[in-house]
Formats: structure tokens, sequence, C-alpha cells
């Protein structure tokens, strides 16, 4: 017998999950997909000179029920920007993690669909809007 979550369940976990405490956006450098198994020391945090995790704030996530054949979804409401300060040795950025700001534990992962992104030059940059979502069976 498999567990139900009802589509307005899956926007009560998700606003746990994002509400539970203050949350930080980190890059990593390593070429890794990540998966089910995944942990968070299994992530190189980029270095690049400029680069420092980005606070999110739990209010500015916007989440939407899951319906047939889509699921609930938390989007940030705004881009999240990282930039070189410095001309430097390149660094490949393969995606983000969020952690828990003060537990340091492990909320998500996503590997750039379009990875990486190389940090060489001053004024390097890219974006990212981290979304989180629960895709439950039919």
């Amino acid at each position: 017998m498999a567990i139900v979550l009802p589509n307005a369940a899956e926007v009560i976990a998700l606003r746990a999950i994002i509400n539970d405490e203050e949350l930080d956006v980190r890059i990593f450098q390593n070429d890794i997909t990540p998966d089910d198994d995944t942990v968070l020391a299994d992530f190189t945090e980029a270095d690049f000179i400029g680069y420092a995790p980005a606070m999110l704030i739990s209010e500015d996530f916007s989440t939407t029920p899951g319906t047939a054949g889509n699921p609930a979804v938390s989007l940030y409401n705004f881009v999240v920007s990282f930039t070189s300060t410095a001309s430097q040795a390149s660094q490949n950025c393969y995606g983000y993690y969020v952690v828990g700001r003060t537990s340091g534990d492990l909320r998500w992962c996503e590997r750039f669909t379009d990875a990486p992104y190389n940090i060489v030059n001053n004024n390097d940059s890219f974006g990212l809007t981290p979304r989180i979502e629960l895709n439950t069976a039919p």
C-alpha cells in the first residue's frame, strides 16, 4: 500500500521545509550529479574571489499546490546572483545546495541544467532562482 500526500498537504510540507529555519544557498564546484543518497559532505563549496553563500528569506518563496501531472513547487521570488570580484584561476560551478543557516542541514540541491558556469574574470557572474518541488506518484 502506498502513502498518499494530498496536494494540499504538499504545500504544507514544502512550507515546513522552508520555514523551519533561515536558509542559505551555496554553490558547489565539484562535478557531481546529486541524487537521493547525496549528503552535505559530497559538495565542494565554491571559493572564487567574491563568493559568499546567499541568505534566503523564507517569506520570499511562493508555493503553488500540485495538480494532476504537476508537482507542488516553492519558488524563490528573486534571482540570487554570484559575482567574481577579481580575475583568478578558473573555477567551474556545477550547481547549488540549500542548507539550514543554524543547523547546517542539507535541505535540497540541484545541478545546473547547463553546467558548468565558469568563473575566471573580474565581474564574471551568474544567477539562479532556488526552487524545491514535491513530485508524488499519481
